[in-house]
């Protein structure tokens, strides 16, 4: 179908038929943009936060979201865990380059658990092997975070 023969489609309807043709059609431009949004809490547990020192095996600076791989030691051994952290445009504004955190670096990061997946996470702050924190993703303040300490 051409746009002429479209726009002469569209002439042919009635002023009844009009408008609710222009409604469908832009509840269907309007639905891939919805379905892209994503709540925080849909996906992590703000009755589950997290506290954990690992070991960085992967880090993933990419839009929409960063990710964050952390090798932490538990009993069993050695579990990967995979954070979302905010996107780069937001975590450049916080302070971090594509190069604050390498494999191999040690860090202690603070976030919530997901829903789904036991081992899979949202980062609110990571403390680097400098000692410096940074804020890394969204989320409810924490209150062990509240007030700075």
């Amino acid at each position: 179908m051409t746009l002429h023969s479209a726009y002469r489609t569209l002439r042919a309807l009635s002023v009844r038929t009009k408008p609710a043709v222009l409604a469908a059609l832009i509840l269907l431009c309007a639905v891939p943009s919805v379905a892209g949004h994503h709540s925080f809490v849909v996906e992590y547990d703000i009755n589950r936060p997290l506290t954990m020192a690992g070991v960085v095996s992967k880090f993933e600076w990419a839009n929409p979201h960063a990710y964050l791989s952390v090798d932490v030691a538990d009993e069993g051994g050695t579990t990967t865990w995979i954070f979302q952290l905010a996107s780069p445009n937001v975590l450049e504004r916080g302070g971090w380059t594509r190069l604050t955190l390498g494999v191999g670096d040690r860090i202690t990061l603070q976030g919530y658990g997901g829903f789904a997946i036991s081992t899979r996470g949202v980062v609110t702050s990571v403390t680097l092997p400098d000692g410096r924190a940074l804020v890394a993703g969204p989320g409810p303040a924490r209150p062990d975070t509240a007030s700075g300490t």
